[in-house]
């Protein structure tokens, strides 16, 4: 591998404070570090895919945000084109 097969992309911490490191790779570097532990400074990380997936939290369908909804309110617990509120009330009959 060389320097120029790897690119940083960002750092990001979890809740539990723990910093991660996005990086940028080509087919054939993802596939020699992929399930191994990589050695990056002084520090032996595990590396892993990272996947974002983006859900809208009003009609709950995927790749938009609620800013930019133009879909019904649907539950995100059931099926159906039902409001949030209502499966609540149905299970306290």
């Amino acid at each position: 591998m060389e320097e120029s097969d790897i690119t940083a992309k960002f750092i990001y911490r979890t809740k539990r404070n723990i910093r991660n490191l996005v990086i940028d790779v080509n087919y054939h570097t993802w596939k020699k570090i992929m399930n191994t532990r990589t050695k990056i400074g002084w520090v032996i990380c595990n590396v892993d895919d990272y996947i974002v997936v983006n859900r809208c939290f009003k009609c709950s369908s995927y790749n938009h945000r609620l800013a930019d909804c133009r879909g019904e309110e649907t539950c995100p617990l059931r099926t159906g084109r039902q409001t949030k509120g209502m499966h609540i009330i149905a299970e306290r009959l």
